[in-house]
Order: C-alpha cells, then sequence, then structure tokens
C-alpha cells in the first residue's frame, strides 16, 4: 500500500521535482554510504590505536620487570610499575610471577576481579569500559611471570563521539550543497522538454504539421528536437500517403470486384444466418441464375443435397466446411460435381457476422480423378501379371534344371550309342529353346517390375562388332544374302558400358533381319558422337535390310510386349518380346530407338546408347570350359551336403559331384540339413533357398551359429535370378550364388575357387591325331564323325547357334581329342565361316 501510494505521489511531480529527486535521493544514496564507512573505519581506527598502545605499555613494563621477579625484588618490581602513572589511561597493574601469583600491583587494583589463570597466552579483553590486556614475561626462553593492565576506555569513547558528530555534520553539508546545485542545474534539462512538451500541445490542437520547433544547443534535447521534427515530416508524408493509400483502396475495390466478375469460381456473401448478401457473375454463370434470383434468399432453399446442408450448416456454428460431391441447383436444376468451400467470418469481439462460400465446377477433375483410379488399377494388374510371369518362370525353371542337368551328365556315359546321344542331344536342344523362351519372358517382367541392372564393363567394341558379324556371317550365307558392318574409324576401340545388353539388342536386331529377309543383304552402320565431359560419346548403329518390310498400321505394335506384327505371325517363332527387350535395354543405356519401314521395301533399325571410352589393361578375357573327370590326386575326399526339396535336383547335383569324386550326402528341407551338418560336418553344402518346413535363409543363419558352420562353404542354389533375391541371399549367410539352370563347369569352378583344389581334366589319347594350332583337320578325320553328329553341327552353325555347338566340343573330343580342340579354337572365334567350310557347308 504504502509502496504504490510512493509510486503514485513520485509520478503526481513534475518533470523538474523528478529530476531534484532523482539528483537528490542518489547524492543522499551515495553520501550516507560514504560516511557510513568512514565513520566505521575511523571508530575502528581508534580502538586500534588504544589497543596497539595497551599492548606495547604491557610489553615494555613487563621487560623492565624481568630483573625484579628474577631477583624476587618486590620494591623494585613496584617502583618499575609506578612509573605507569604517565599513562592517564591506564587505572591499575598487576605483576604476577611464575607460580601466577601476585608480585606487585599499581593503581587501584583492589577493583579487580580477575583471575589470570583464566589467560594462557597474550590477551587483548574488553569488558564494559575499560580494555584488559595480559601479556606473559618471557626472556631467553624462561617464564618469569605475566603483567595485567587495565585501561580505562573513556578518552576512546570521547574521541569517537567527536568523530561521529564531525561526519553527520559534514554528511548533511554535502547533501544540502547536492540539493542546491541541483535545484539550480535542473532548469537545463526542464526547460528544453518543457518547451517541446509545450510545441507538442500547440500541434495537437492545431494539426498543423507544417509547423518546426527551433533547436537550440548541441546536447541530446537538440537531437530530440531534430528527431520531432523528423517525425513531423514523416507524418506529413504518411497523411499524403493515406490519402494515395484509400485512393488505390477504392480502385482495388473496384479492381477486386472486376476480378470477383470474371472469376471462374462462383463466389457469395451470407449473414450469420444463412441468408445471401451478393454474389459474383461466376456463380451467375455456373448455375445459370442471376443475382435477383439469390439474393436475400436463405442458402438452405437453394440446397436440396442433404450431405451439402449438413457442410453449411456447420459453418453457421463458425467452423470452415468444405463439400466435395454432385451439386444440383432448387433454382435452375443444373447439375455440377463441384468443390464448395464455406468460411465464416467475426467481427473484432469474435462474433460470427457470416460468412464467405467459394463454388469450384470439379467435373473436368473428376474425370480425370476416375480415369487415374483406373490407370492405377491397370498398373497393379500388370504389376501382378509381371509377378505371376517371374514366379512361373522360377517354377519351370526348377525342373528344367534339371531336365538340361541330368542330359549333360547323360552326355558323360560312353555306353551311349549314337541314336542315343541324338535323342539327348534333341531334348538339350529342346530344353535350351525352352529356356530362351522362359529368359525372354523373365526379362520382360524383370523389366516391369524394375529388377534390371546395368553391368558396366570393358571390352574391345571392334572385336565386339567382329564377333557378332561372324556368327550372324554363315546364316547369311546359307540363305544367300550379304552382311556388311562399316565402322567410323573414330568410334572408340575400348569401351565402357554393359556388353552383355549391347549383344542382346544387336542380336535382337539382327535376327529380325535375317529371319526376315529373303533377298538382297543386310546392313550395319556403327558411328560415334563426342560428348560434354570426361571421355563420353554417344554410339550410334543402325542396322537396315532389304526384307519383307513392317507396314505403317504395324509401326506402333513393334516395342509392345507379346505383339508381333504381320510377317512375325507368318513366321511361327518367336515370343514377340525381342524388341520390347532391346527398347528397355536401350533406355537402361540412356538412349532411344526408332525404325524405318514400308511394306515390301525392308526396314532400317537405328538406335543410340550412352558410353564411356575405356582403357586395354581393363578387359577380362573369359575362361576357357575343360571337361573335369576327377579331383587330382594328393587332395583329401571333400564331404559335400546337397539340401533341396526337389528329388531330381539332388539327385543331379548328387551324381555330377560323385562323378567327380566328392563324399555327397543329401537333405529334403532346412531342418534336416542341420542335423546332417551337426553329426556329419560338411566341407560344403549346396543350399536350395526356397523349401516348405525350414527355408534355405534360416537354415543358413542357424548352421552359421552352429560350431564349425562359420567355416563352412555354403552355395545358395536357386532359380531365382533378380538381382535384389541374390544381395539378399548372400546377406543371409551365403557365400555364393549360383543360378538354376546351372552349367556343370560353372559349379566345379566355384568349388574349384572356394575349397582351393585342382581338378583332373580328360587327356588325348596317344593314338589320336594330334593338330597344331595352325594345322587344319582333313577329310578323312572329318568323317570320323558320326553321319548324325556332322547334321547337327551344320545345322548349327547355319543357325549360329553357339551354344548348342558348344555343348557337342565334349562328344567330338570322345571320339578324337585334338579334333575337339580344333573346333573349340574356332568357336571361341567365331569363324562360322571357317567352321562352315571344314563341315562342307556350300
Amino acid at each position: 500500500m504504502i509502496k504504490r501510494k510512493l509510486s503514485d505521489f513520485i509520478k503526481s511531480l513534475s518533470v523538474k521535482n523528478k529530476i531534484i529527486l532523482l539528483v537528490q535521493s542518489i547524492t543522499v544514496f551515495i553520501v550516507v554510504i560514504s560516511f557510513t564507512a568512514m565513520i566505521f573505519w575511523g571508530v575502528g581506527d581508534y580502538r586500534n590505536d588504544l589497543i596497539n598502545n595497551s599492548e606495547l605499555n604491557a610489553r615494555i613494563t613487563g621487560d623492565f620487570c624481568v630483573s625484579p621477579l628474577a631477583f624476587d625484588d618486590k620494591e623494585g618490581a613496584e617502583a618499575t610499575l609506578e612509573k605507569l602513572k604517565n599513562v592517564p589511561e591506564i587505572d591499575y597493574a598487576i605483576l604476577y610471577d611464575e607460580n601466577n601469583d601476585i608480585f606487585a600491583t599499581y593503581g587501584d587494583s583492589g577493583k579487580a576481579e580477575f583471575n589470570n589463570k583464566n589467560f594462557k597466552s597474550s590477551t587483548i579483553q574488553f569488558n564494559d569500559n575499560e580494555l584488559l590486556v595480559y601479556e606473559p614475561i618471557i626472556y631467553d626462553d624462561t617464564h618469569y611471570g605475566s603483567i595485567l593492565l587495565n585501561v580505562s576506555t573513556e578518552v576512546l569513547r570521547k574521541q569517537i563521539t567527536y568523530y561521529i558528530l564531525l561526519m553527520t555534520g559534514l554528511m548533511i553539508a554535502f547533501i544540502f550543497i547536492g540539493y542546491m546545485l541541483a535545484s539550480k542545474f535542473q532548469r537545463y534539462i526542464t526547460e528544453p522538454v518543457i518547451k517541446l512538451s509545450h510545441f507538442t500541445n500547440t500541434i495537437s490542437r492545431t494539426g498543423n504539421y507544417n509547423k518546426r520547433i527551433e533547436k537550440t544547443g548541441k546536447c541530446e534535447i537538440s537531437e530530440l528536437y531534430d528527431r520531432f521534427n523528423e517525425m513531423l515530416e514523416q507524418i506529413q508524408k504518411r497523411e499524403k500517403e493515406k490519402e494515395q493509400a484509400e485512393l488505390q483502396i477504392r480502385e482495388s475495390n473496384e479492381k477486386l470486384n472486376l476480378i470477383l466478375d470474371n472469376s471462374p469460381l462462383g463466389i457469395f456473401h451470407y449473414t450469420e444466418n444463412g441468408n445471401i448478401t451478393t454474389c459474383n457473375k461466376g456463380l451467375e454463370d455456373l448455375f445459370g441464375f442471376t443475382k435477383k434470383d439469390i439474393i436475400s434468399k436463405n442458402l438452405h432453399q437453394t440446397i436440396e443435397d442433404g450431405e451439402m446442408l449438413k457442410v453449411f450448416k456447420r459453418s453457421l456454428t463458425g467452423k470452415r466446411a468444405v463439400f466435395r460431391g454432385e451439386y444440383t441447383s432448387s433454382i435452375t436444376g443444373r447439375k455440377l460435381f463441384v468443390r464448395t468451400i464455406y468460411t465464416p467470418l467475426f467481427d473484432s469481439d469474435g462474433k460470427l457476422i457470416g460468412g464467405i462460400g467459394i463454388y469450384e465446377d470439379i467435373s473436368e477433375q473428376k474425370r480425370i480423378e476416375d480415369l487415374q483410379v483406373e490407370k492405377e488399377s491397370a498398373i497393379k494388374a500388370n504389376k501382378a501379371k509381371s509377378i505371376f510371369l517371374a514366379n512361373m518362370s522360377h517354377e519351370i525353371r526348377t525342373p528344367l534344371n534339371a531336365i538340361l542337368g541330368f542330359s549333360q551328365l547323360m552326355k558323360k556315359d560312353d555306353r551311349l550309342t549314337g541314336d542315343m546321344l541324338s535323342n539327348l542331344e534333341t531334348i538339350n536342344s529342346s530344353g535350351e529353346h525352352l529356356l530362351a523362351l522362359i529368359n525372354d519372358i523373365l526379362e520382360m517382367s524383370k523389366i516391369e517390375a524394375g529388377r534390371v541392372q546395368v553391368y558396366q564393363s570393358t571390352f574391345n567394341l571392334k572385336i565386339f562388332l567382329r564377333d557378332i558379324e561372324l556368327m550372324f556371317r554363315v546364316r547369311t550365307q546359307s540363305k544367300g544374302l550379304s552382311l556388311s558392318f562399316e565402322i567410323n574409324p573414330e568410334v572408340p576401340e575400348f569401351v565402357i558400358t554393359d556388353e552383355g545388353k549391347l549383344r542382346q539388342i544387336l542380336i535382337n536386331l539382327l535376327g529380325n533381319a535375317v529371319k526376315f529377309t529373303k533377298k538382297g543383304g543386310i546392313l550395319t552402320r556403327v558411328w560415334s558422337k563426342k560428348l560434354p565431359g570426361n571421355n563420353y560419346y554417344e554410339l550410334v548403329i543402325e542396322v537396315e535390310d532389304t526384307g519383307a518390310g513392317i507396314e505403317e498400321k504395324e509401326l506402333n505394335k513393334l516395342f509392345m510386349h507379346f505383339e508381333q506384327t504381320k510377317s512375325g505371325r507368318q513366321s511361327h517363332s518367336g515370343t514377340g518380346l525381342g524388341l520390347a527387350i532391346s527398347k528397355e535395354y536401350i533406355k537402361m543405356l540412356k538412349g532411344d530407338i526408332n525404325v524405318k519401314s514400308k511394306s515390301g521395301e525392308g526396314s532400317v533399325f537405328r538406335f543410340f546408347i550412352q558410353i564411356k571410352e575405356g582403357k586395354e589393361e581393363d578387359v577380362k578375357l573369359p575362361e576357357a570350359d575343360e571337361m573335369v573327370i576327377g579331383i587330382r590326386k594328393g587332395y583329401p575326399t571333400y564331404k559335400v551336403l546337397v539340401v533341396d526339396d526337389k528329388k531330381p535336383n539332388r539327385d543331379l547335383l548328387s551324381k555330377m559331384l560323385t562323378m567327380v569324386g566328392f563324399n555327397i550326402r543329401s537333405a529334403g528341407d532346412g531342418s534336416e540339413a542341420l542335423k546332417i551338418f551337426q553329426e556329419w560336418k560338411p566341407d560344403l553344402i549346396m543350399m536350395d533357398m526356397f523349401m516348405p518346413v525350414m527355408d534355405g535363409f534360416e537354415a543358413i543363419r542357424k548352421i552359421r551359429k552352429l560350431p564349425g558352420g562359420e567355416k563352412t562353404v555354403i552355395f545358395a542354389v536357386t532359380a531365382s535370378v533378380f538381382e535384389e533375391d541374390r544381395h539378399e541371399i548372400l546377406d543371409s549367410g551365403a557365400d555364393e550364388f549360383i543360378k538354376k539352370p546351372f552349367r556343370e563347369n560353372e559349379v566345379l569352378n566355384k568349388i574349384r575357387d572356394y575349397l582351393k583344389i585342382e581338378y583332373e581334366y580328360k587327356k588325348t589319347a596317344e593314338t589320336q591325331t594330334r593338330f597344331s594350332d595352325n594345322k587344319k583337320p582333313d577329310e578323312e578325320v572329318i568323317s570320323s564323325l558320326p553321319g548324325d553328329l556332322v547334321e547337327k553341327l551344320k545345322h548349327a552353325t547355319i543357325s549360329g547357334d553357339i551354344q548348342v555347338l558348344e555343348e557337342h566340343i565334349p562328344e567330338i573330343r570322345k571320339i578324337n581329342q585334338s579334333l575337339g580342340d580344333y573346333f573349340q579354337k574356332i568357336l571361341k572365334e567365331f569363324d562360322f565361316e571357317s567352321m562352315g567350310k571344314l563341315l562342307g557347308i556350300k
């Protein structure tokens, strides 16, 4: 209460009195603090002087009393004490001997009620009006006694009283002087402020902002005058701006009304009761009525849809509401699919005063959304198709692995007759053809599922193109067609791209050209363009043929999945996926493909991809395949556990590895494999990944946790070819990934690398004819081959089927090792021309 009254009192003071009060308060505070400190310091100083003098008198008197104490001279001691009368402050003194008995006294010692045994050493003690000083008398480390002085503090009290009075007087004088100075000099501050106050009152009353206050001096108040004058200028400027702003607002309102009237949105205002007060032309055009038809009507009267009415009523409660759906105008009957927003409006007190309604015709957007839903459904269906194709391909590849695998094993049997070998070759060729078709379907499903990746490698582009040319040379010659490759010299020799995908693209394009061309020939042009960047090029390849051509209406089918043109259907071959896969590959290699063709005039396919120039030392050469007949002597018999839920696959691997010399045991699922592993401790496990009871993933993880499981080599064998599946399998703990259907040499080579072993390969019989690299076999040696085998070799050479030719090499080596080696040599060079001459193909 007192604090508030004091605050009100200070606020009520004039500026002059406030300044005086402020200065005087500071002065009083500083002076009181300063003089209080000085008083305390002075009193302490007087006390210390009295104590120091008393201690000095006690020590000097004690020193003079050493001899009387030593010689028991009481008279001498009293004579010495008698000299203390020259110190008027000392009331009395008592001299004690070494036994603390009184030896001599001075003054009125009878008043003393003091026991010197209370003191053990030098002591200073203030009582009411006296100071007691006690000092032991010690000389040359010998205690002779002690002395006690009683000093009066009356003089000290008088000195202190005088000193305090003096300081108080000075303090009052300083405070008075401070008040006088504050009263005298406050006008230098208050007068300019008062002048400014009067000037502002004048401006406030007259509203004339043209006036300016005159500046005097260069102090802060003068600066305040300048700022005040600047403020007046700003006010003047803002008044003008305000007038301009009001003009602009009027113009903006006119523009806003113009915009609202020309907006395609229907906009209207309604009161808190829902009555429509105004609307724009867009609302009139949207529903086909005029303002007169709806002004002053309640919005309830214009809404027929029950859901929309609920939304509008929600806006009348002060909540923003949105409706999206079909709306029928009760006035004109027009139906639209609309998006409506009702936004409530409030005054400054938060009271609902109405709202704004906006109608937007989204009929076209609704149609697009419906189409999008249909599109997404189609995409999902297409993806489901891709997944189905991938799964079916997986299921087909698993038994196909057994078919191709056992056919490879059976070809090693020397007991087979020529007819048996021919039948076996038919099984193998049919299986390989089926595998090629499945691979096309699977590759497309992988592409659609986004699971195909680009694998960059460095290779010799010119040798690559020569190999492709040699591959198709025999096929074109057999049909009487010409085949030529035109390669621009500026094309880089060593390039970096996905060699496998580029090979597949060219094989598809050239294969189609050969298939649909009956006369004339095929021309392949290759050139490149340098691109910005570090050694990047655009490789362009064009394949032109003089074949049947393509009708214009069928050009759009060329790159569609499972679609074939009329000529393709007439050929009764293929899946209709070759060009579709090629186009997808080209896109993955950052390129594109186009075609020009007319029915009966041939076709020109041109595509480009992005490549990078490579280095010769980065080129990796392929390893040659040889027939393994056993493990080289000196190595132990390794134990291999084969795990697969399909018996044919277990039997295939078991027989294949048993023939080489491995000790084999098999299991039908992961659970059974765990038991065998713990009992038998195999060196290598061939693990299928997708099995009932316990799959390969779980089995591998559990084996790795068992004793010895970390060091055991585990190969994952699966029909899955998706790259993410490969990564997942290897992450589960497998050391290597083998894809079904697999080739015998692929499996054996991986086992060799992991187990660090060496194989014995089939040797050449001493009685067989040997050929050097440069010497060709004569006709007599060729005639030693069975006639049906020669026919198969001719057919495969004409069709350029390298895979079939490679599969017959072991059979030829059984008959003549050197002849088989020669066939292998020219096949690796893709020298189909020499192969054809050797077989007598004209």
